[in-house]
C-alpha cells in the first residue's frame, strides 16, 4: 500500500535459526509479537497455531529479545506488542542485551478499563530515556471504534 517495496524487505521466518541464516547486525528494524503467556499458565488453545502464538510453546520472551539483538546493527529497533503483566520481565530482557526501551503505549479497551496490551518500541545501545506516550483506546463509550483505530485501519487517501 505504502510502495515501498524497493526500500524494505519483510522476513517470516523462525527465530531459532536466525543465528544460523542471517548475518549479525543486517537489519533496522525487527517487529515481532511474542508470546503473550508463560508455558503452563492459563488456558491453551486446543488450536495448535493459536497456541503456540500465546504461549511460551515454540520460543520464550528471552528468545525474542535474544535474537533481536543479535540481528539489529547499533541503534536498531524492535517493536513488541505483550501483556502489561510480563512488562518487568521484558524491561529485565531488555537491559540484558542492550536494548533500551524508547517508547511505551499502554493499550486499553476503553475509557474505563485497565490496559490489556502494552506497545513497546527499543533501541539497541539507545540512550537510557523513556517516553510514555499517551493511552490506545479501542472503542469509544458506545462501543465504537475510536477515530484513532479507524485512521490506522481505514487510513484516508
Amino acid at each position: 500500500m505504502n510502495q515501498l517495496e524497493s526500500r524494505i524487505s519483510i522476513v517470516n521466518d523462525d527465530l531459532k535459526i536466525v543465528f544460523e541464516k542471517y548475518k549479525s547486525k543486517s537489519y533496522d528494524v525487527v517487529i515481532c509479537n511474542p508470546p503473550y503467556h508463560v508455558k503452563g499458565s492459563g488456558n491453551i488453545s486446543p488450536n495448535h497455531i493459536q497456541a503456540i502464538a500465546r504461549y511460551e510453546i515454540a520460543c520464550t520472551l528471552e528468545d525474542v529479545v535474544k535474537a533481536a539483538n543479535y540481528l539489529l546493527q547499533d541503534h536498531g529497533r524492535i517493536f513488541m506488542i505483550l501483556k502489561p503483566q510480563r512488562l518487568f520481565e521484558l524491561l529485565c530482557l531488555l537491559e540484558k542485551y542492550k536494548l533500551f526501551l524508547h517508547k511505551i503505549r499502554f493499550v486499553h479497551p476503553n475509557l474505563n478499563e485497565k490496559a490489556n496490551s502494552v506497545l513497546v518500541e527499543s533501541i539497541k545501545k539507545g540512550k537510557k530515556s523513556m517516553e510514555v506516550m499517551m493511552p490506545f483506546i479501542v472503542y469509544d463509550n458506545n462501543g465504537v471504534y475510536t477515530k484513532e483505530l479507524n485512521d490506522i485501519y481505514y487510513p484516508k487517501e
